[in-house]
């Protein structure tokens, strides 16, 4: 099997080592969320990992991991590896990682490979991973923390990552777009810093798989174009309610870690 993504190894597809650090939104915690003591101490990292309760009363998460396994079971499709349903999560902005590391030069790849190696450890204390884009960073933290609907749009495959695509509803367009504003900001800020261009939409979604190549991601178009019509009907309503973000380090695609979340009190509003 060929693969062409560096975030698969073979010949048996498995996580390729590929690290780096991104915003997700904590959709584990949900909106409206405190710090409560300990703000003083940095606590440990934690694994990102959907409890099993969370995923089954999650319409849209619930409905992605049984079709996604059951596409692996049925259909058996070679050159497909799905994501845990524990690793769900919706990346708000993508900051530095190993593709960064191959496109810089000189002494700005060398400080990405140093900031690389400071991970995970450094999402405890994030304005350490680039000075210059650290108020950048927290402004965006600060915008994501207003509660955003985002509703199912759709199953595609995006390069080698298969999504389940997401738009904000209606009430939620305008703290969309500050969100979107921040992100822009941030992004051209670490891009200036290290001289490559970062600008990219951002295009909300729950990655749930990856495909070995682009050749087999075409050849499954019809099972893909199935699995929203079975999302659709199964879930009709399926979105993600979003309201806080933080810093994460990956390993790989299936293993993130954050700043540990002990001193967090979850408090939902009706």
């Amino acid at each position: 099997m060929r693969i062409t993504t560096p975030k698969l190894t073979g010949p048996e597809l498995a996580w390729a080592p590929f690290k780096g650090w991104s915003v997700l939104f904590d959709t584990d915690l949900g909106p409206h969320q405190s710090q409560q003591g300990g703000a003083e101490q940095p606590e440990p990292l934690e694994l990102l990992e959907l409890p099993g309760k969370l995923i089954a009363g999650h319409d849209l998460y619930r409905t992605l991991s049984v079709w996604s396994f059951d596409l692996v079971r049925r259909q058996q499709p070679a050159g497909y590896l799905p994501l845990p349903p524990s690793s769900y999560h919706v990346t708000v902005c993508d900051g530095l990682s190993d593709a960064q590391l191959n496109e810089a030069q000189g002494p700005a790849r060398q400080r990405i490979a140093q900031m690389l190696e400071s991970l995970p450890g450094a999402v405890l204390d994030p304005a350490s991973l680039v000075p210059s884009a650290a108020a950048a960073l927290a402004q965006l933290i600060e915008r994501a923390t207003s509660p955003i609907d985002l509703r199912f749009a759709g199953i595609e495959s995006r390069g080698h990552a298969l999504v389940a695509g997401l738009e904000p509803a209606q009430h939620s367009r305008s703290a969309y777009s500050m969100i979107v504003e921040a992100r822009d900001a941030l992004l051209s800020t670490l891009g200036a810093e290290f001289g490559i261009d970062l600008t990219s939409p951002w295009r909300p979604h729950v990655s749930v798989g990856y495909w070995a190549n682009q050749e087999v991601a075409d050849e499954h178009e019809e099972l893909v174009a199935a699995g929203a019509r079975t999302v659709i009907e199964s879930a009709p309503n399926a979105g993600v309610r979003v309201g806080r973000a933080s810093v994460h380090a990956f390993d790989d695609m299936e293993t993130y870690w954050r700043a540990g979340t002990r001193s967090i009190s979850v408090q939902r509003r009706a």
